[in-house]
């Protein structure tokens, strides 16, 4: 990695407690941050994780992802005859990932969202979906592991055809880097990355992005907690990789 680029991603790193000590940081963003300072051990940025970790809310779906202790995630019995809207239906796909522990075998819902064709945000959340199932203990697929390689493959297709910053290049920088493949990141994607960190430390992309889903669509709007974790964790996982 060249020199210029690891002093901009050490410079990019110190100021993120700076942004993170004035966020409300959801489960998701508190997720990688947790990965990012996991490589770091960053000694501002470690101790504003920790105890965002021990303040979360023990029903928290993404917390048997933070306390590999905590007790198994379970759907609400009553969650399937509640009428859902596209983001319900997504959001109860992926809740199926976390459910699935102890050797439990994934849901049709959830084989069939691995299976489909999607791109974009949907594209992210297949390998993700895969990689939860995976940490929590889901007897997952014989065929899952290249799987999530071909999803990979496939978000790096879209990243070299992306010509600008948003939280979608972020979330798709985060898979790459979280599947091993930093090797695959080029290098003015990472320069692309720290460019756009405020001035706060803080990374944010406030356009809404429409997600077409079954025969929904969801308008997302993510929020800096979830560009801010992300990226983190991408340039360091990239700083790591590639030292």
């Amino acid at each position: 990695m060249p020199a210029a680029l690891a002093r901009k991603i050490e410079s990019a790193v110190d100021r993120v407690p700076r942004c993170v000590g004035e966020l409300g940081v959801q489960s998701d963003a508190l997720w990688a941050l947790d990965l990012a300072q996991g490589l770091l051990e960053h000694p501002q940025l470690g101790p504003m994780v920790d105890g965002r970790k021990r303040a979360i809310d023990a029903t928290s779906p993404l917390g048997v992802l933070l306390d590999p202790d905590a007790a198994p995630y379970r759907l609400p019995a009553d969650v399937e005859a509640r009428p859902l809207a596209a983001e319900g239906k997504l959001f109860l796909t992926l809740l199926d990932a976390l459910a699935c522990r102890d050797g439990d075998a994934p849901s049709e819902r959830l084989r069939a969202f691995v299976d489909d064709r999607h791109e974009g945000y949907l594209l992210a959340h297949q390998f993700l979906a895969i990689e939860w199932a995976t940490r929590v203990g889901c007897a997952v697929p014989g065929a899952w592991p290249a799987r999530q390689d071909a999803l990979v493959d496939a978000v790096l297709g879209e990243l070299r055809a992306s010509k600008a910053f948003s939280d979608l290049f972020v979330e798709q920088l985060f898979v790459v880097t979280l599947a091993g493949r930093s090797a695959d990141v080029a290098p003015e994607w990472i320069e692309r990355v720290v460019a756009a960190q405020g001035k706060d430390g803080c990374w944010t992309d406030a356009a809404p992005t429409e997600i077409r889903f079954g025969d929904g669509a969801i308008v997302s709007t993510q929020g800096p907690d979830h560009t801010t974790g992300l990226a983190l964790y991408a340039v360091a996982r990239y700083r790591h990789d590639r030292r």
